[in-house]
């Protein structure tokens, strides 16, 4: 949901994006709102809503969070862990940085 994204993730957000080649892409949060924008635009299937939580640490103001995901990142169904890390403000959690490895089809 767009109208969540400002909510959920702060404008200096930084996400690596590591593929099945193990090449990184890095997007900020102007181009990570376009990926989305541009999906709902186009149609395309809504990514799963499936997640498994591998790990949570929470430190004060910090957190961080593994979770496993099978979501339609193009025509195939894969599997992308991510490594989010979280920042507590205004008593809301906001994701600042975020690794997405995509592991392969699942």
């Amino acid at each position: 949901d767009l109208d969540e994204f400002s909510k959920i993730y702060p404008p200096e957000l930084k996400i690596i994006v590591v593929d099945p080649s193990g090449q990184a892409t890095v997007l900020d949060y102007e181009q990570n709102y376009e990926f989305f924008k541009s999906k709902r635009d186009s149609g395309a299937r809504p990514l799963e809503e499936t997640a498994e939580f591998v790990h949570l640490d929470i430190s004060g103001e910090l957190a961080h969070v593994v979770v496993n995901r099978y979501v339609a990142l193009q025509d195939t169904r894969q599997k992308v862990v991510f490594s989010l890390d979280l920042k507590k403000s205004g008593g809301a959690w906001r994701v600042y940085r975020e690794t997405a490895v995509v592991v392969g089809e699942a």
